[in-house]
């Protein structure tokens, strides 16, 4: 969107002029090579498919259950297009997964049509005034010890078709028995476990380090001082493992990945 269309529509929301300021900063920062995360641009594509509040809706059913399947079977669509939703809203900062189930952390889902396009606008307003933080003098800290890739992800825009490839290329082992209905990668007894993601049509095809890391958030803090930005903050994931997502300084988006108490680290 122009800054005229910004403004336009932000006035038409009410919003303060800092906080449209901020909108057309961030429409600005999509446009750059590489491109920065963009609150607005997430605010759109939840606006854009009604699977995102329908989604958020279920979470407040006494039944729910949080594996892709299951809500694409009660949804109508597909896993690939449930886990797009998904990767969307906890980005957004609108859904949490913990060990015990999936929050609708604002309460968004139970708000009629106007009220979540509201609120929706109104979450992203307050993202893209909050910014990131500057590099602090973190650098001149003591280094970590190593922290080890045990994983990577593969987002692609067709997963089966990308799945497919690297079987009859490298003839990795995959499968998808799991509450997420993802791609899971085995590369053989001495290579590297992964999985395979969609990734929303405004996303870019990439492959993704999932780094480990015993301290999760102190680590996440740790980047995030050093000019990372925090894309999906730490969650705890339904097998009991914990993830968070980040863009480095350059706009490579990597996880920090915790596994499950008794796991490997």
């Amino acid at each position: 969107m122009t800054r005229d269309t910004i403004l336009q529509l932000g006035q038409r929301l009410g919003l303060e002029a800092p906080r449209l300021a901020a909108f057309v900063r961030d429409a600005e920062a999509v446009r750059e090579d590489p491109p920065a995360y963009s609150p607005s641009l997430d605010a759109a594509g939840i606006l854009g498919d009604p699977l995102h509040h329908q989604l958020l809706a279920l979470t407040h059913a006494e039944d729910f259950r949080g594996g892709s399947p299951f809500l694409a079977q009660v949804l109508d669509t597909t896993p690939d297009a449930i886990n797009v939703v998904l990767q969307r809203l906890l980005r957004f900062g609108l859904l949490r997964m913990d060990e015990g189930g999936w929050v609708d952390i604002t309460g968004a889902g139970e708000l009629d049509p106007d009220g979540f396009e509201r609120a929706v606008w109104d979450h992203a307003a307050r993202r893209v005034s909050s910014g990131s933080p500057t590099p602090s003098g973190a650098t001149d800290e003591a280094d970590p010890p190593p922290h080890a890739v045990r994983q990577f992800q593969i987002l692609a825009r067709d997963p089966e078709a990308t799945a497919a490839f690297h079987r009859r290329v490298f003839g990795w082992e995959i499968r998808r028995s799991n509450a997420l209905g993802m791609r899971q990668i085995s590369t053989g007894a001495e290579g590297m476990t992964g999985a395979i993601w969609p990734t929303p049509p405004e996303g870019k095809p990439l492959v993704q380090l999932l780094i480990a890391a015993s301290e999760l958030e102190s680590t996440v803090a740790r980047a995030r001082e050093l000019g990372a930005q925090v894309v999906v903050p730490p969650q705890a994931l339904p097998d009991g493992d914990a993830l968070a997502i980040l863009v480095d300084p350059e706009g490579r988006p990597f996880g920090v990945h915790r596994p499950a108490q008794g796991r490997r680290p």
